[in-house]
C-alpha cells in the first residue's frame, strides 16, 4: 500500500518531462509484486496523473503501451517548446533602444538630445 501512496502521491508538474515522469511512475509499479496490474491498468494509473496539457491532446483510448504515450508526449513537448520560443524570443529590430538623429547617440531622442539644445542655447 505504501507503493500505491508513492504513486499518487502527486500529480506531473508543468517543469517535469514526460519521459521523467512516466519513468519514476513506472519505476515505483515495478516494486509491485509481478503480475499484479496488466500494462493497460498501468497506462491507466500513470495517464490519470499526467499534466492536463498532456490529456487534453493525448486521448486515452489511443494509447496501447507506454512507448505510445512517451512518443505522443514528446511530441506535444517539443511543440510546446516551440510555441514558448516564439513567443519569448526577441522580434527582429523590436527591441531597438532610441537613437538621436542629431548626435547619433543611443538613450534618447532628437527632442531629448542636451547637445541639440545647449547648441540652440549658445545660438541665441
Amino acid at each position: 500500500y505504501q507503493i500505491y501512496l508513492e504513486i499518487f502521491e502527486n500529480q506531473q508538474r508543468d517543469n517535469v518531462p514526460i519521459d521523467t515522469f512516466v519513468c519514476q511512475k513506472r519505476a515505483l509499479l515495478a516494486q509491485l509484486p509481478e503480475g499484479r496490474h496488466d500494462e493497460e491498468t498501468e497506462l491507466d494509473l500513470v495517464y490519470g496523473l499526467l499534466n492536463i496539457k498532456y490529456r487534453k491532446n493525448i486521448l486515452r483510448q489511443d494509447l496501447k503501451t507506454f512507448r505510445e504515450l512517451l512518443e505522443k508526449g514528446r511530441i506535444i513537448e517539443h511543440n510546446n517548446l516551440e510555441v514558448e520560443a516564439e513567443q519569448n524570443g526577441p522580434m527582429r529590430g523590436s527591441k531597438r533602444t532610441k537613437r538621436c538623429t542629431h548626435c547619433n547617440f543611443r538613450g534618447h531622442t532628437y527632442e531629448e538630445c542636451r547637445k541639440r539644445k545647449s547648441a540652440n542655447e549658445g545660438n541665441e
